[in-house]
């Protein structure tokens, strides 16, 4: 691998039968950009901080990651984990989701994002909206889900907002991303419904 190749790293899990996938892109900005080492400290840094605030009813079964620009798809990798959540006591319902705001420095639809956010603790809401603790726990994983990854390698590692790949090339367009926010209201996402699938 090698400086501007993009990886995406997926934390998928299971929670009530279900099974939840979130993606998550980052760009090589410098140093070798190989993705075991990076693959670890995103473990360390963004999946095991989720898991010490989410409920036990979810659980985290594995990490993947793999180059996707450019083409073609290279370097899959996979850590197995299978670790619940470490909030004993029952969760909301499997749609009910965590929002985390992706924001770019520029406006428009295009340059922003969304992380939906399995396995919320039904401790941390109220009215339907993250209760002063949830918030103070998921504005801690939000600033981390905005910050580089430096990994044992020598890579830093950029969070972006993948766009699309530019026609003709298989190379990735994306904009970095400058602050992740977590939104206080609780959404609903309706393919996480009990029988609807991811």
């Amino acid at each position: 691998m090698a400086i501007n190749d993009v990886v995406q790293a997926r934390i998928i899990g299971t929670w009530h039968g279900q099974t939840t996938l979130g993606s998550f892109y980052y760009l090589a900005q410098s140093g070798p950009g190989n993705v075991v080492p990076f693959l670890d400290e995103f473990r360390i840094r963004i999946s095991n901080g989720a898991e010490t605030i989410l409920s036990a009813e979810y659980t985290t079964t594995r990490l993947e990651a793999q180059r996707v620009s450019p083409l073609p798809l290279t370097f899959h990798v996979v850590i197995a984990i299978n670790t619940p959540g470490t909030i004993a006591g029952a969760s909301v319902p499997t749609s009910v989701a965590v929002v985390l705001q992706k924001h770019t420095q520029f406006a428009g639809r295009k340059y922003r994002g969304r992380w939906f956010w399995p396995g919320l603790s039904a401790s941390h809401q109220a009215t339907s909206q993250l209760n002063a603790t949830g918030q103070g726990l998921f504005n801690s994983l939000a600033s981390q889900c905005a910050a580089p990854l430096n990994d044992t390698d020598g890579t830093t590692w950029i969070p972006i907002l993948r766009h699309g790949y530019a026609p003709g090339t298989g190379v990735l367009t994306y904009t970095p991303i400058t602050e992740v926010i977590a939104s206080p209201i609780l959404r609903n996402q309706r393919r996480r419904q009990i029988g609807k699938g991811k």
